[in-house]
Order: structure tokens, then C-alpha cells, then sequence
């Protein structure tokens, strides 16, 4: 059972959203440094949600409150997408291993676009939370909390790596404009079906 919750999180980790893109745009745009921070970001909100998930979430899944934390999280995607389309213009130095964003921003960037992923909320208030309630044993429980986090945090890392590597960088930097405008409104409709979600 450990290894097939394992495996399911890592499939629908995989599943393009917020957490996959803002990845693959840290990695091409601002280096491997930043990816694993941004990254480390990611699996601190993990933290959250595998605590959260073991009552609350549950509890809250059929509430108005529910919807309450979807709309910011879908506005708080809609605020993304109007700073990448702000910012898609600058270009980047390839040879700067962390090129326009610190160490902090990075990690708050990863933290704050997974706690607004509304694909994360409705995952552990109900796919995640349902099958943590067949483990009796609370340690178990910490053990697949570790596992998960562990294991989204290394994808992440990996998937920023590929798009952090000098080529992909240099190729992200001649067509960024672009890009980031893509980027945009691909936040934009992530945020809009969380509002048609909850409508």
C-alpha cells in the first residue's frame, strides 16, 4: 500500500500544473540553485498538506471553506501569470548560475505556488487524505509523509535540472518573450478553471 500511494503521488506530481511549470520556467530562467530551492519550497507545502491531510482537510473537504481556499489559490495563479507576463521581457545571463532571483524568492516562489495549487488541495482533501485513513499505524503515516515529500522533491529537482542545463537556457533566453507569456496565460486558465471549479 506504501509503495502504490507512493507511486500514484509521483504520477500526479508528473501531471502538468502550477508546480511542473513554475519549474521549468525557474530552471531555464534562473539556474540550478534556484531550482533546488524553489524546489525545496515545493516539498515544505507537501509538509503542509501531508499534516493537514490526516484530519483536516478531510473535514473541510465539503465546506464552504473548501472553496474559500481554492479562490485565493486561483487568484493567487491569476497574480502569477500578471507578473511573468510584467517581467517576460528582460533576458537572462546564461553563465549567472542564479540569474535574477535569490535563494529566498526562489524557495517562497516553490512554498507559495504549491499552497495556492488548488490540484494539491483537492488531491489531500480527498484521493490522499482517503487512502492515509487505511494505515492504523501513525507511524506508517510519518513514513509515507516522508516518502512523498522525498520523492516530490527530487522530481522537482531533476525536472528543474533538465531545464537549468546551458543549452535549454540559452534557447528559453532567445525565445523568452514568449515563453513567459505562454507561461502566463497557462497561469491564467489554471487560476480561471479553480474559479470554475468552485462557481
Amino acid at each position: 500500500m506504501l509503495f502504490t500511494i507512493a507511486l500514484v503521488h509521483l504520477l500526479f506530481a508528473a501531471i502538468p500544473g502550477p508546480d511542473v511549470l513554475i519549474m521549468v520556467r525557474t530552471g531555464a530562467a534562473c539556474g540550478f540553485r534556484a531550482v533546488v530551492f524553489a524546489a525545496a519550497g515545493i516539498a515544505t507545502g507537501l509538509i503542509l498538506w501531508v499534516s493537514l491531510s490526516v484530519g483536516l482537510l478531510a473535514s473541510i473537504a465539503h465546506t464552504p471553506l473548501l472553496k474559500i481556499l481554492m479562490a485565493v489559490g486561483g487568484a493567487y495563479l491569476i497574480f502569477i501569470a500578471f507578473m511573468l507576463y510584467k517581467n517576460g521581457s528582460s533576458s537572462i545571463n546564461v553563465s549567472n548560475e542564479n540569474s535574477g532571483m535569490s535563494d529566498f524568492k526562489a524557495y517562497m516562489l516553490g512554498l507559495s505556488t504549491n499552497l495556492a495549487n488548488a490540484k494539491a488541495i483537492m488531491y489531500f482533501a480527498g484521493i490522499f487524505s482517503l487512502a492515509a485513513a487505511r494505515f492504523e499505524d501513525s507511524f506508517m503515516l510519518w513514513i509515507l509523509g516522508f516518502v512523498i515529500v522525498f520523492e516530490s522533491f527530487l522530481f522537482f529537482a531533476f525536472l528543474g535540472w533538465v531545464f537549468a542545463l546551458k543549452r535549454v537556457r540559452e534557447t528559453f533566453n532567445r525565445y523568452r518573450v514568449y515563453i513567459d507569456k505562454f507561461c502566463a496565460f497557462l497561469f491564467v486558465v489554471f487560476g480561471l478553471l479553480i474559479f470554475y471549479e468552485i462557481a
